[in-house]
């Protein structure tokens, strides 16, 4: 089957919509849109992403891998892209079409590749031959463009990220990891930067020294130099001699380079103890709020996260938890400090039962303060395997969340679009939680506001504190 014929009808016994539903959680937590696999041991939730504003409702979509979905072959992969409004496929799913290549691996908002003025989506497949990476159109899901690897084993398409236009032609560009190519010694790695315009090579980036997987993680990070273009990082999760490294890249040494190989900007070297840091999950945001993105490198290994100060590498702050602690991205400046927050998941956390995992919401102005949890309470179904913010998707001013379970339902698998519940209503103070202090604050505040605009006990927004903000306060006691 050629790679035309990628785009298959969807199946009319698989709905492959959301389910909404209260959310199998510990706390309190209400579930936009519930998403499920197709089949066991599809592994549906292997990786997920917000992809913005497909379809034009100003509403974030978003995209959920089964990498290892069968479709007469075996592990295929297979991708679907909904719409985060309605919770339905936006067109029918991206199947592989090559036995075991796991279409899936990894994804990312390619940006607009073909400058047709609409967002775009790479999808990695990295586990048949060289491996590959495939870029759709955002609009109907057909097939824009494949890249493919140079040599067998050296899973290209480990990891992909959209770079946006680094070379000002008008076309979306794309950097592509392959974490077993030999170019620098046996599986060092090696990532590659490519025009979205023609698929021309712009640069490439090689891993340290044999063994050291270099671009098992890669992702834009967005413009630390100034220049108006956006920066890359790439993870090397046995670089250092197994705790692993990860690189910074400019766009403009990328570009210097025309074609050739690129040296990093500078390094970013964990603490210990640290155990495959740079693994899958890196990503861009500034959470010092000094106008530059900050770089967050898990090391779910070990159960840790990391932020290191986009201007310099040094380390700003690790985040550490229990149970493969430290999977996710940055979601914006949730708390409207001015620095942005971090989901960060717990895959295999026992808080609600054996390996049914755990996501924590982080303020990312300091002190490890958790604004909200959601603890799953499926025993083995893996939730936070992947997570990220999605923006507002219900229209309550909160920023939403997208965590996955990818062991759910014997590997079935499934999603959650998880309403946020920050700020929460009851909590006066701003903590996160709603307590004995926010009690004390609803009671000095009782009556008519002094000032309609400025009354933080006045949930109910009718310019009086009374029983019906005290109920709610109650209603979302802890």
């Amino acid at each position: 089957m050629r790679l035309s014929t990628i785009l298959v009808a969807v199946p009319a016994a698989v709905a492959l919509s959301c389910e909404p539903a209260a959310a199998q959680c510990v706390e309190r937590c209400t579930v936009i849109h519930e998403f499920t696999g197709e089949n066991g041991g599809d592994t549906f939730g292997w990786v997920s992403d917000d992809v913005g504003d497909l379809d034009g409702d100003q509403v974030h979509d978003l995209i959920i891998t089964a990498n290892q979905y069968d479709s007469g072959l075996n592990n295929v992969g297979r991708a679907y892209v909904y719409s985060g409004a309605t919770g339905l496929l936006l067109f029918p799913p991206i199947t592989g079409t090559l036995s075991g290549e796991q279409l899936g691996r990894d994804v990312d908002p390619a940006f607009d590749v073909n400058n047709d003025r609409q967002a775009d989506l790479i999808v990695g497949a990295s586990q048949n031959g060289p491996g590959r990476a495939y870029v759709f159109s955002g609009s109907d899901g057909s097939l824009l463009r494949t890249f493919t690897g140079q040599s067998t084993g050296d899973g290209f398409g480990s990891a992909v990220a959209g770079l946006d236009d680094i070379d000002g032609d008008g076309f979306a560009d794309v950097a592509i990891g392959a974490s077993g190519n030999d170019g620098a010694g046996n599986n060092a790695g090696r990532v590659y930067v490519y025009s979205g315009q023609n698929g021309t090579l712009i640069c490439t980036a090689d891993g340290v020294e044999a063994g050291n997987l270099f671009g098992n993680g890669v992702a834009r990070i967005g413009d630390i130099d100034g220049d108006g273009k956006n920066d890359f990082a790439v993870g090397a999760q046995n670089a250092g001699g197994g705790p692993g490294r990860a690189y910074v890249f400019l766009a403009a040494d990328c570009l210097a380079a025309a074609g050739g190989s690129v040296a990093p900007h500078f390094t970013l070297t964990p603490p210990a103890p640290a155990s495959g840091f740079g693994l899958f999950f890196i990503d861009g945001g500034d959470m010092n709020a000094d106008g530059t993105p900050d770089i967050y490198v898990s090391d779910f290994s070990a159960n840790r996260a990391h932020v290191f100060d986009g201007t310099d590498g040094s380390l700003l702050e690790t985040f550490t938890g229990t149970g493969g602690f430290g999977i996710g991205r940055f979601v914006g400046d949730v708390t409207g400090d001015g620095r942005h927050d971090l989901l960060l998941a717990s895959w295999i956390h026992p808080g609600g039962g054996t390996q049914a995992g755990r996501a924590d919401l982080f303020n990312g102005g300091g002190q490890q303060q958790i604004l909200d949890t959601w603890t799953h309470d499926v025993p083995f179904a893996q939730f936070g395997f992947d997570a990220n913010g999605m923006g507002d998707v219900n229209g309550d001013g909160k920023t939403d969340y997208l965590v996955t379970a990818a062991n759910d339902s014997g590997g079935t698998g499934k999603a959650y679009l998880i309403a946020g519940n920050y700020p929460r209503v009851g909590d006066v103070d701003g903590d996160g939680f709603v307590t004995i202090s926010d009690f004390l604050a609803l009671l000095a505040q009782w009556g008519p506001c002094a000032d309609c605009e400025d009354c933080p006990a006045d949930f109910d927004d009718d310019c009086t504190v009374g029983i019906s903000d005290f109920l709610a306060l109650l209603a979302n006691w802890g």
